[in-house]
Protein backbone atom coordinates (compact mmCIF):
# COMPACT_ATOMS: atom_id res chain seq x y z
CA UNK A 1 0.00 0.00 0.00
CA UNK A 2 1.52 3.34 -1.09
CA UNK A 3 1.64 5.69 1.72
CA UNK A 4 0.22 9.64 1.21
CA UNK A 5 1.02 13.01 2.06
CA UNK A 6 -1.90 13.40 5.02
CA UNK A 7 -0.97 9.62 6.10
CA UNK A 8 2.78 10.54 6.60
CA UNK A 9 2.04 13.86 8.25
CA UNK A 10 -0.39 12.70 10.63
CA UNK A 11 1.55 9.70 11.85
CA UNK A 12 4.61 11.91 12.63
CA UNK A 13 2.50 14.35 14.90
CA UNK A 14 1.55 11.81 16.55
CA UNK A 15 4.46 9.94 17.24
CA UNK A 16 3.26 6.81 14.97
CA UNK A 17 4.94 6.17 11.83
CA UNK A 18 6.20 3.14 10.32
CA UNK A 19 9.47 3.98 10.02
CA UNK A 20 10.89 1.37 7.22
CA UNK A 21 12.37 1.27 4.45
CA UNK A 22 9.25 0.70 2.26
CA UNK A 23 8.42 4.53 3.55
CA UNK A 24 11.50 5.90 2.17
CA UNK A 25 11.12 3.83 -1.28
CA UNK A 26 7.59 6.01 -1.41
CA UNK A 27 8.66 8.75 -1.13
CA UNK A 28 12.06 8.22 -3.37
CA UNK A 29 9.64 7.22 -6.04
CA UNK A 30 6.69 9.15 -5.47
CA UNK A 31 7.85 12.83 -6.66
CA UNK A 32 4.38 14.76 -5.69
CA UNK A 33 4.67 13.30 -2.62
CA UNK A 34 8.68 14.17 -2.23
CA UNK A 35 7.70 17.74 -3.51
CA UNK A 36 4.56 18.18 -0.77
CA UNK A 37 6.86 16.95 1.89
CA UNK A 38 9.42 19.30 1.09
CA UNK A 39 6.83 21.92 0.79
CA UNK A 40 5.17 21.83 4.64
CA UNK A 41 8.95 21.30 5.64
CA UNK A 42 9.55 24.75 4.77
CA UNK A 43 6.36 25.96 6.16
CA UNK A 44 7.30 24.39 9.65
CA UNK A 45 10.97 25.97 8.80
CA UNK A 46 9.74 29.35 8.38
CA UNK A 47 7.46 29.25 11.99
CA UNK A 48 9.77 27.09 13.65
CA UNK A 49 10.36 29.33 17.02
CA UNK A 50 11.71 26.97 19.61
CA UNK A 51 13.63 23.68 19.34
CA UNK A 52 12.01 22.35 22.35
CA UNK A 53 8.67 21.94 20.50
CA UNK A 54 6.41 19.39 18.83
CA UNK A 55 7.06 21.41 15.31
CA UNK A 56 10.81 20.70 15.55
CA UNK A 57 10.53 17.37 16.33
CA UNK A 58 8.33 17.22 12.84
CA UNK A 59 10.64 18.84 11.51
CA UNK A 60 13.74 16.77 12.01
CA UNK A 61 11.82 13.75 11.21
CA UNK A 62 11.00 15.31 7.81
CA UNK A 63 14.47 15.91 7.16
CA UNK A 64 15.17 12.35 8.23
CA UNK A 65 12.40 11.09 5.68
CA UNK A 66 13.78 13.28 2.92
CA UNK A 67 17.43 12.68 3.06
CA UNK A 68 17.08 9.17 3.19
CA UNK A 69 14.65 8.90 0.86
CA UNK A 70 16.45 11.56 -1.92
CA UNK A 71 19.67 12.04 -0.64
CA UNK A 72 21.99 14.98 -1.61
CA UNK A 73 18.42 16.53 -3.56
CA UNK A 74 17.46 17.14 0.32
CA UNK A 75 20.33 18.70 0.72
CA UNK A 76 19.09 22.74 1.13
CA UNK A 77 16.49 21.20 3.51
CA UNK A 78 19.30 20.37 5.92
CA UNK A 79 21.01 23.47 5.29
CA UNK A 80 17.74 25.98 5.87
CA UNK A 81 17.47 23.22 9.27
CA UNK A 82 20.87 23.89 10.32
CA UNK A 83 20.54 27.88 9.68
CA UNK A 84 17.22 27.93 11.50
CA UNK A 85 18.39 25.85 14.44
CA UNK A 86 21.83 27.75 14.74
CA UNK A 87 19.50 31.54 14.63
CA UNK A 88 17.44 30.47 17.32
CA UNK A 89 20.47 30.62 19.57
CA UNK A 90 18.90 28.06 22.20
CA UNK A 91 22.21 27.02 23.21
CA UNK A 92 20.94 24.40 25.15
CA UNK A 93 20.10 22.44 22.03
CA UNK A 94 23.51 21.83 21.36
CA UNK A 95 24.01 20.42 24.83
CA UNK A 96 21.40 17.58 24.52
CA UNK A 97 21.32 17.15 20.65
CA UNK A 98 23.17 14.01 19.38
CA UNK A 99 26.31 14.52 17.50
CA UNK A 100 25.70 11.24 16.00
CA UNK A 101 22.19 11.18 14.92
CA UNK A 102 22.65 14.47 12.81
CA UNK A 103 26.19 13.52 11.79
CA UNK A 104 24.26 10.11 10.29
CA UNK A 105 21.97 11.90 8.23
CA UNK A 106 24.20 14.50 7.37
CA UNK A 107 26.76 11.94 5.83
CA UNK A 108 23.84 10.00 3.81
CA UNK A 109 22.79 13.75 2.63
CA UNK A 110 26.04 14.15 1.12
CA UNK A 111 28.13 10.70 0.37
CA UNK A 112 27.10 11.01 -3.40
CA UNK A 113 28.59 14.73 -3.38
CA UNK A 114 30.68 15.14 -0.32
CA UNK A 115 31.83 18.81 -1.71
CA UNK A 116 28.33 20.13 -0.51
CA UNK A 117 29.66 19.69 3.20
CA UNK A 118 31.97 22.88 2.63
CA UNK A 119 29.23 25.18 2.45
CA UNK A 120 29.05 24.31 6.64
CA UNK A 121 32.48 23.24 7.36
CA UNK A 122 33.65 27.36 5.88
CA UNK A 123 30.75 29.39 6.87
CA UNK A 124 31.37 31.87 8.66
CA UNK A 125 28.93 32.40 11.40
CA UNK A 126 27.26 28.76 12.27
CA UNK A 127 28.06 27.41 15.82
CA UNK A 128 30.75 24.92 15.94
CA UNK A 129 28.77 22.23 16.51
CA UNK A 130 27.11 22.08 13.40
CA UNK A 131 30.62 22.65 11.68
CA UNK A 132 31.71 19.44 13.84
CA UNK A 133 28.81 17.91 12.46
CA UNK A 134 29.97 18.60 9.04
CA UNK A 135 33.43 17.04 9.41
CA UNK A 136 32.12 13.61 11.09
CA UNK A 137 30.47 13.56 7.40
CA UNK A 138 33.72 15.08 6.10
CA UNK A 139 35.32 11.77 7.57
CA UNK A 140 32.35 9.10 6.77
CA UNK A 141 33.01 10.13 2.86
CA UNK A 142 36.57 9.31 3.28
CA UNK A 143 36.10 6.26 4.96
CA UNK A 144 33.03 5.58 2.20
CA UNK A 145 36.09 6.35 -0.81
CA UNK A 146 32.86 8.76 -1.95
CA UNK A 147 36.35 11.34 -1.26
CA UNK A 148 39.68 10.47 -2.09
CA UNK A 149 41.24 10.64 0.99
CA UNK A 150 44.39 12.51 -0.51
CA UNK A 151 41.58 15.30 -2.12
CA UNK A 152 40.46 15.63 1.42
CA UNK A 153 43.85 16.08 2.87
CA UNK A 154 44.41 18.89 0.72
CA UNK A 155 41.36 20.51 1.39
CA UNK A 156 41.71 20.44 5.24
CA UNK A 157 45.58 21.55 4.66
CA UNK A 158 44.09 24.49 2.49
CA UNK A 159 40.96 25.50 4.71
CA UNK A 160 43.63 25.20 7.92
CA UNK A 161 45.80 27.83 6.41
CA UNK A 162 43.05 30.29 5.77
CA UNK A 163 41.77 29.88 9.31
CA UNK A 164 44.97 30.32 10.59
CA UNK A 165 45.65 33.44 8.55
CA UNK A 166 42.09 34.88 9.66
CA UNK A 167 42.73 34.11 13.12
CA UNK A 168 40.03 31.58 12.83
CA UNK A 169 39.02 28.80 15.72
CA UNK A 170 40.53 25.22 13.62
CA UNK A 171 39.21 23.05 16.09
CA UNK A 172 36.68 20.91 13.65
CA UNK A 173 39.93 20.95 11.17
CA UNK A 174 42.03 19.57 13.89
CA UNK A 175 39.30 16.72 14.63
CA UNK A 176 38.92 15.85 10.67
CA UNK A 177 42.82 15.66 9.92
CA UNK A 178 43.32 13.53 13.20
CA UNK A 179 40.67 10.91 11.80
CA UNK A 180 42.67 10.71 8.23
CA UNK A 181 46.34 11.10 8.85
CA UNK A 182 47.80 14.27 10.94
CA UNK A 183 51.01 13.64 9.91
CA UNK A 184 50.56 14.90 6.40
CA UNK A 185 49.34 18.32 8.12
CA UNK A 186 51.42 18.34 11.33
CA UNK A 187 52.94 22.00 11.03
CA UNK A 188 49.59 23.55 10.29
CA UNK A 189 48.02 21.48 13.26
CA UNK A 190 51.17 22.90 15.22
CA UNK A 191 50.63 26.74 14.31
CA UNK A 192 46.91 26.07 14.70
CA UNK A 193 47.88 25.22 18.49
CA UNK A 194 50.14 28.19 18.84
CA UNK A 195 47.59 30.53 17.87
CA UNK A 196 45.40 29.46 20.60
CA UNK A 197 42.80 28.36 17.44
CA UNK A 198 42.16 24.59 19.21
CA UNK A 199 39.86 24.20 22.27
CA UNK A 200 41.48 21.77 24.77
CA UNK A 201 38.54 18.68 23.55
CA UNK A 202 41.82 17.58 21.56
CA UNK A 203 45.26 18.24 22.75
CA UNK A 204 48.54 18.08 20.33
CA UNK A 205 49.58 14.86 22.12
CA UNK A 206 46.31 13.10 20.74
CA UNK A 207 46.90 14.37 17.45
CA UNK A 208 50.91 13.19 17.88
CA UNK A 209 49.73 9.97 18.65
CA UNK A 210 47.48 9.81 15.61
CA UNK A 211 50.33 10.80 13.28
CA UNK A 212 52.62 7.64 14.55
CA UNK A 213 49.36 5.26 13.54
CA UNK A 214 49.71 3.90 10.33
CA UNK A 215 47.06 4.79 7.76
CA UNK A 216 45.42 1.66 7.14
CA UNK A 217 44.64 1.22 11.02
CA UNK A 218 42.79 5.13 10.56
CA UNK A 219 41.24 4.37 7.47
CA UNK A 220 40.09 1.10 9.51
CA UNK A 221 39.09 2.35 12.56
CA UNK A 222 36.79 5.48 10.17
CA UNK A 223 35.13 2.37 8.22
CA UNK A 224 34.51 0.84 11.38
CA UNK A 225 32.02 3.78 12.35
CA UNK A 226 30.15 4.53 9.10
CA UNK A 227 26.67 4.84 9.56
CA UNK A 228 24.17 3.04 7.66
CA UNK A 229 21.16 3.88 6.92
CA UNK A 230 19.36 1.44 9.37
CA UNK A 231 21.09 3.33 11.64
CA UNK A 232 19.41 6.60 10.84
CA UNK A 233 16.15 4.93 11.03
CA UNK A 234 16.95 3.36 14.21
CA UNK A 235 18.04 6.70 16.14
CA UNK A 236 14.14 7.86 14.83
CA UNK A 237 12.77 5.15 15.86
CA UNK A 238 14.33 5.49 19.27
CA UNK A 239 12.91 9.17 19.07
CA UNK A 240 9.24 7.46 18.67
CA UNK A 241 10.10 5.68 21.49
CA UNK A 242 11.02 7.82 24.09
CA UNK A 243 8.42 10.25 23.09
CA UNK A 244 10.67 12.62 22.04
CA UNK A 245 12.46 12.80 25.80
CA UNK A 246 16.14 12.64 24.53
CA UNK A 247 17.24 12.95 28.16
CA UNK A 248 15.30 9.65 29.40
CA UNK A 249 17.33 6.45 29.27
CA UNK A 250 14.98 4.02 27.36
CA UNK A 251 15.07 0.19 28.21
CA UNK A 252 13.88 -0.92 25.33
CA UNK A 253 15.91 -3.00 22.73
CA UNK A 254 16.17 0.00 19.94
CA UNK A 255 17.75 2.07 22.75
CA UNK A 256 20.38 -0.37 23.25
CA UNK A 257 21.56 -0.62 19.98
CA UNK A 258 21.45 3.41 20.13
CA UNK A 259 23.84 3.66 22.55
CA UNK A 260 26.41 0.51 21.06
CA UNK A 261 26.46 2.49 18.19
CA UNK A 262 26.98 5.68 19.82
CA UNK A 263 30.08 4.74 21.31
CA UNK A 264 31.69 4.18 17.54
CA UNK A 265 31.14 7.94 17.31
CA UNK A 266 34.01 10.03 15.78
CA UNK A 267 33.76 12.31 18.74
CA UNK A 268 32.69 10.34 21.90
CA UNK A 269 31.29 13.41 23.97
CA UNK A 270 29.91 16.16 22.20
CA UNK A 271 29.41 17.99 25.41
CA UNK A 272 32.92 18.20 25.92
CA UNK A 273 34.02 19.31 22.86
CA UNK A 274 31.10 22.26 23.11
CA UNK A 275 31.95 23.45 26.28
CA UNK A 276 36.05 23.20 26.13
CA UNK A 277 38.05 26.60 26.24
CA UNK A 278 40.67 27.29 24.20
CA UNK A 279 43.96 25.76 25.17
CA UNK A 280 45.45 27.96 27.55
CA UNK A 281 48.34 27.37 29.82
CA UNK A 282 47.58 28.76 33.71
CA UNK A 283 50.52 30.83 33.32
CA UNK A 284 49.99 33.90 35.72
CA UNK A 285 50.59 37.29 34.00
CA UNK A 286 54.44 38.59 34.01
CA UNK A 287 55.26 41.12 36.51
CA UNK A 288 56.44 44.59 35.42
CA UNK A 289 58.46 45.67 38.61
CA UNK A 290 59.58 49.88 37.40
CA UNK A 291 60.98 50.45 40.60
CA UNK A 292 63.52 47.91 39.97
CA UNK A 293 67.33 49.81 40.65
CA UNK A 294 68.46 48.49 37.52
CA UNK A 295 65.30 49.73 35.96
CA UNK A 296 66.09 52.99 37.02
CA UNK A 297 69.35 53.82 36.36
CA UNK A 298 68.74 52.17 32.70
CA UNK A 299 66.13 54.90 31.51
CA UNK A 300 65.84 58.69 31.64
CA UNK A 301 63.46 59.86 34.78
CA UNK A 302 60.87 61.16 32.12
CA UNK A 303 60.70 58.24 30.63
CA UNK A 304 59.96 56.54 33.91
CA UNK A 305 57.13 58.60 34.77
CA UNK A 306 55.58 58.13 31.13
CA UNK A 307 55.55 54.28 31.95
CA UNK A 308 54.15 54.70 35.35
CA UNK A 309 51.80 56.68 33.38
CA UNK A 310 50.45 54.12 31.32
CA UNK A 311 49.96 51.59 33.87
CA UNK A 312 48.23 53.71 36.07
CA UNK A 313 46.31 55.14 33.12
CA UNK A 314 45.36 51.46 31.32
CA UNK A 315 44.07 48.18 32.14
CA UNK A 316 45.00 45.21 30.29
CA UNK A 317 42.57 44.83 27.81
CA UNK A 318 41.77 48.27 27.02
CA UNK A 319 44.94 49.93 25.56
CA UNK A 320 44.14 52.88 23.83
CA UNK A 321 46.34 53.51 20.06
CA UNK A 322 47.68 56.88 21.73
CA UNK A 323 49.45 54.55 25.01
CA UNK A 324 50.36 51.73 22.49
CA UNK A 325 52.34 54.29 19.86
CA UNK A 326 53.84 55.62 23.67
CA UNK A 327 55.29 51.97 24.68
CA UNK A 328 56.40 51.39 21.12
CA UNK A 329 58.36 54.34 20.92
CA UNK A 330 60.20 53.57 24.50
CA UNK A 331 60.92 50.23 22.76
CA UNK A 332 63.40 51.77 20.00
CA UNK A 333 64.29 54.07 22.33
CA UNK A 334 65.53 51.06 25.11
CA UNK A 335 65.85 48.27 22.75
CA UNK A 336 68.48 46.17 25.04
CA UNK A 337 65.76 45.93 27.54
CA UNK A 338 63.71 43.35 28.16
CA UNK A 339 60.64 44.42 29.73
CA UNK A 340 59.64 46.65 27.06
CA UNK A 341 59.56 43.91 24.65
CA UNK A 342 57.68 41.79 27.03
CA UNK A 343 55.17 45.03 27.51
CA UNK A 344 54.67 44.87 23.51
CA UNK A 345 54.11 41.60 23.37
CA UNK A 346 51.89 41.17 25.84
CA UNK A 347 49.79 44.06 24.59
CA UNK A 348 49.49 41.97 21.14
CA UNK A 349 48.27 39.33 22.71
CA UNK A 350 45.79 41.48 24.66
CA UNK A 351 44.68 42.45 20.87
CA UNK A 352 44.96 39.22 19.83
CA UNK A 353 47.29 39.41 17.38
CA UNK A 354 49.76 36.40 18.55
CA UNK A 355 51.41 36.26 15.08
CA UNK A 356 53.11 39.95 15.63
CA UNK A 357 53.69 38.41 19.49
CA UNK A 358 55.29 35.10 17.99
CA UNK A 359 57.54 37.63 15.55
CA UNK A 360 58.59 39.35 19.04
CA UNK A 361 59.05 36.30 20.85
CA UNK A 362 61.41 34.35 18.08
CA UNK A 363 63.30 38.38 18.05
CA UNK A 364 63.82 38.33 21.94
CA UNK A 365 64.82 34.39 21.78
CA UNK A 366 67.83 35.39 19.68
CA UNK A 367 68.51 38.72 21.68
CA UNK A 368 67.96 37.92 25.28
CA UNK A 369 68.56 34.02 25.26
CA UNK A 370 69.01 34.25 29.12
CA UNK A 371 66.20 36.68 30.26
CA UNK A 372 63.75 34.57 32.01
CA UNK A 373 60.52 35.71 30.74
CA UNK A 374 61.54 35.14 27.40
CA UNK A 375 62.62 31.33 28.68
CA UNK A 376 59.13 30.95 30.07
CA UNK A 377 57.36 32.21 27.11
CA UNK A 378 59.57 30.14 24.44
CA UNK A 379 59.01 27.33 26.47
CA UNK A 380 54.79 27.94 26.77
CA UNK A 381 55.48 28.16 23.06
CA UNK A 382 57.27 25.06 22.86
CA UNK A 383 54.54 23.07 25.29
CA UNK A 384 51.57 24.33 22.72
CA UNK A 385 53.28 22.81 20.11
CA UNK A 386 53.74 19.43 21.52
CA UNK A 387 58.00 20.15 21.05
CA UNK A 388 59.11 18.74 24.49
CA UNK A 389 62.25 17.62 23.48
CA UNK A 390 63.40 21.58 22.62
CA UNK A 391 61.99 22.55 26.11
CA UNK A 392 64.75 20.96 27.90
CA UNK A 393 67.56 21.06 25.28
CA UNK A 394 66.21 25.01 25.40
CA UNK A 395 66.27 24.91 29.29
CA UNK A 396 70.12 23.20 28.99
CA UNK A 397 68.39 20.80 31.68
CA UNK A 398 68.32 23.03 34.46
CA UNK A 399 64.66 23.05 35.88
CA UNK A 400 65.45 25.56 38.99
CA UNK A 401 66.28 29.29 38.81
CA UNK A 402 69.16 28.80 41.34
CA UNK A 403 70.80 26.54 38.46
CA UNK A 404 69.67 28.55 35.44
CA UNK A 405 71.07 31.64 37.59
CA UNK A 406 73.60 30.80 40.12
CA UNK A 407 75.03 34.22 40.11
CA UNK A 408 71.51 36.06 41.62
CA UNK A 409 70.86 35.46 45.52
CA UNK A 410 67.33 35.90 45.66
CA UNK A 411 64.30 36.39 43.24
CA UNK A 412 60.92 38.02 43.34
CA UNK A 413 58.07 36.54 44.37
CA UNK A 414 56.68 36.71 41.09
CA UNK A 415 59.24 35.19 39.35
CA UNK A 416 59.67 32.40 41.07
CA UNK A 417 55.33 32.21 41.14
CA UNK A 418 55.29 32.39 36.74
CA UNK A 419 58.69 29.97 36.50
CA UNK A 420 56.87 27.46 38.96
CA UNK A 421 53.68 27.73 37.27
CA UNK A 422 55.33 26.73 33.68
CA UNK A 423 57.49 23.75 34.85
CA UNK A 424 54.30 22.23 36.88
CA UNK A 425 52.19 22.97 32.89
CA UNK A 426 55.45 21.51 31.26
CA UNK A 427 56.45 18.36 33.54
CA UNK A 428 52.54 17.26 33.59
CA UNK A 429 52.01 17.32 30.15
CA UNK A 430 54.79 15.59 29.86
CA UNK A 431 53.65 12.81 32.41
CA UNK A 432 56.12 13.30 35.20
CA UNK A 433 53.96 14.23 38.19
CA UNK A 434 55.83 13.84 41.06
CA UNK A 435 58.04 16.50 39.67
CA UNK A 436 54.83 18.79 38.83
CA UNK A 437 53.27 18.39 42.43
CA UNK A 438 56.68 19.07 43.64
CA UNK A 439 56.72 22.71 41.98
CA UNK A 440 52.84 22.76 43.18
CA UNK A 441 53.51 22.24 46.76
CA UNK A 442 56.40 25.27 46.20
CA UNK A 443 53.72 27.72 45.31
CA UNK A 444 51.69 26.61 47.49
CA UNK A 445 54.09 27.59 50.47
CA UNK A 446 55.40 30.92 49.13
CA UNK A 447 52.52 32.20 46.61
CA UNK A 448 49.12 33.62 47.93
CA UNK A 449 47.33 33.96 44.14
CA UNK A 450 44.69 31.18 45.36
CA UNK A 451 43.24 31.36 42.17
CA UNK A 452 46.44 30.26 39.70
CA UNK A 453 46.85 27.69 42.02
CA UNK A 454 43.37 25.94 41.70
CA UNK A 455 43.50 27.02 37.72
CA UNK A 456 46.94 24.80 38.03
CA UNK A 457 45.54 22.21 40.75
CA UNK A 458 42.67 21.58 37.86
CA UNK A 459 44.93 21.81 35.13
CA UNK A 460 47.64 18.78 36.56
CA UNK A 461 43.81 16.68 37.45
CA UNK A 462 42.85 16.90 33.65
CA UNK A 463 46.18 16.12 32.51
CA UNK A 464 46.35 13.07 35.30
CA UNK A 465 42.85 11.57 34.15
CA UNK A 466 44.06 11.41 30.45
CA UNK A 467 47.23 10.04 31.13
CA UNK A 468 45.73 7.18 33.01
CA UNK A 469 42.98 6.93 30.38
CA UNK A 470 45.94 6.98 27.79
CA UNK A 471 47.82 4.05 29.42
CA UNK A 472 44.47 1.62 30.01
CA UNK A 473 43.73 2.08 25.68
Amino acid sequence: MIITFDQIITNIAVGDLDLQNDLLEDVRNNKALFDDLIKYYEYLCRNLKSVHSNDFNKMFVLINILVLAKGDKAFNCFFSFINKINKLEETIFYEEFNILEVSCILYQCVKSEWTLLKKIIEHPNLEMFWKIIAVDAFCYCVAAKKNPRTNAINYLKKTLCKNIAENKECTHLVFACNFINPKEVIEEIKNAYTRFLVSDAITIDEVLDSAKMPIKKLMKELKDALPTKNDCLESLRYMFSSKGDRNVENPTKPAAKKKKKEEKNLINNEKDFLKSPVVNFCLPAIHFDLSENQLLDEIEKSDHALLLKFFDQNKPDKINEKSFSLVLSLKEKYSHIPLFWHLIDGIYMVKNMVDKSIEILFYMVEKFPDDLMTKIKYGEYLLRRGEYDKIAKFFDNKFTLQSLYPEKESFFIEDFQIFSSFMIAYFATIGKFKEADFYLNGLKQFSDNKQVISDLEEMVGDLLHRHKKKLLI
